[in-house]
């Protein structure tokens, strides 16, 4: 799973559709609600050196039109979020990453 979750962020990346990958693990957790297999699958991805590496070069290397976007992305993120502490966690460690 590593491997294959390094290379579907490397080509969001690559397509410089990073926040289309962010959307769509958002809903991925949404969707399974606050189980402890949902967190437990969040902390397993920020685990992955080398996704998190990815991530951040993705956010690095994004279009700068791209940044107001991302922003407003994590901070709805995080202020829906505020009730499910496993996705609030997440949403600020991807946040973190994406500063970085």
């Amino acid at each position: 799973p590593n491997k294959l979750l390094f290379t579907i962020v490397k080509t969001y990346r690559e397509l410089r559709a990073i926040g289309d990958f962010l959307t769509a693990t958002r809903e991925a957790f949404t969707k399974t609600a606050a189980s402890q297999e949902s967190a437990d699958t969040m902390n397993n991805i920020l685990l992955c050196n080398n996704v998190v590496d990815s991530l951040a070069l993705a956010y690095q290397s994004c279009p700068s039109g791209q940044l107001q976007e991302m922003w407003n992305f994590f901070d709805g993120w995080i202020v829906d979020s505020i009730s499910t502490t496993p996705e609030l966690s997440f949403a600020v460690q991807m946040f973190i990453i994406f500063v970085k």
